[in-house]
């Protein structure tokens, strides 16, 4: 049977139609869901129009949604034992609130587009941030090909542009200047990254149990770095300080070393950090 051949036969007084699919070379069937032989006509000259421009998508790819995509690519993640798990899940839900559980023949180079537009100019995040987001988007679609799902990845938009590196370096009149207007527990978070070089995000999820005070030592686990390989920081006088006043608000329920009466610190910083550095007179400086 070619491509361009097929066939209609009737089943339980409803017609149906057969054709090969150009994918899988195997008798594709298909219910024209109507009593009347001209319906099912109807719906193999569409199929067979389909194929011959190559425009064809199969019954079963057709079937494929986000969501199936989204388990393949979190299963990927866990068999190769990728440590920013907790990144995937965030752009993936970003990508959701877009996409929502659409099929994945739907996605389209211009929806695709709409995307990064929507990001940009209404959620008002960075070009670098959408793009690691579109990564994630493309790397589901190449394990559903590779896997069988889907015939084909889309055709993704060119990347948008990203700012350079961040500078996060401090003279120390600036984070004199900028300490100021911090709060006393955001004060402790920016002594530890100053002190230390430490990204914000790693100081805001350090644990006790990283910390050894006896031993004058924090290990950062490998699963935390950035190089998977761990890490020994020694404490010297100026992180020893600051992880006494610490101490000296631990809590039993919270195992954070940084923390706002027993909340992440994570949630407010960003919003304080930038207000801070404009009373400073320092619009725009970075943390790390």
């Amino acid at each position: 049977m070619s491509y361009g051949e097929g066939r209609t036969f009737l089943r339980a007084k409803i017609w149906w139609i057969a054709y090969q699919d150009p994918h899988t070379k195997k008798e594709q069937r298909e219910s024209s869901k109507s009593t009347k032989l001209a319906d099912a006509k109807r719906l193999l000259r569409k199929r067979r129009e389909e194929i011959t421009s190559k425009q064809f998508v199969g019954k079963q790819e057709e079937q494929v949604r986000f969501s199936d995509l989204a388990r393949l690519i979190k299963e990927d993640y866990g068999l190769n034992k990728r440590r920013s798990m907790r990144n995937l899940l965030y752009r993936i839900e970003n990508l959701r609130s877009f996409f929502g559980d659409c099929r994945a023949v739907d996605v389209s180079t211009a929806l695709i587009r709409r995307y990064q537009k929507f990001r940009v100019d209404e959620d008002g995040v960075t070009g670098a941030t959408v793009n690691r987001e579109t990564g994630v988007l493309h790397r589901m679609f190449v394990l559903g090909v590779k896997l069988g799902m889907l015939s084909a990845v889309p055709v993704f938009p060119d990347k948008l542009g990203e700012n350079p590196p961040r500078q996060g370096f401090f003279e120390h009149s600036e984070y004199v200047a900028v300490r100021e207007h911090l709060r006393p527990d955001l004060q402790d978070v920016f002594d530890f990254a100053y002190h230390t070089g430490w990204r914000s995000a790693e100081v805001m999820t350090l644990t006790w149990k990283e910390v050894d005070l006896g031993g004058g030592v924090i290990r950062l686990s490998p699963e935390r770095d950035k190089t998977e390989q761990g890490r020994v920081l020694p404490m010297f006088s100026s992180v020893h300080e600051v992880l006494a006043r610490r101490q000296k608000k631990r809590r039993l329920d919270v195992t954070l070393v940084f923390h706002e009466n027993g909340k992440h610190l994570k949630y407010n910083w960003r919003y304080r950090w930038n207000r801070a550095c404009e009373k400073a007179g320092l619009s725009g400086k970075h943390l790390h």
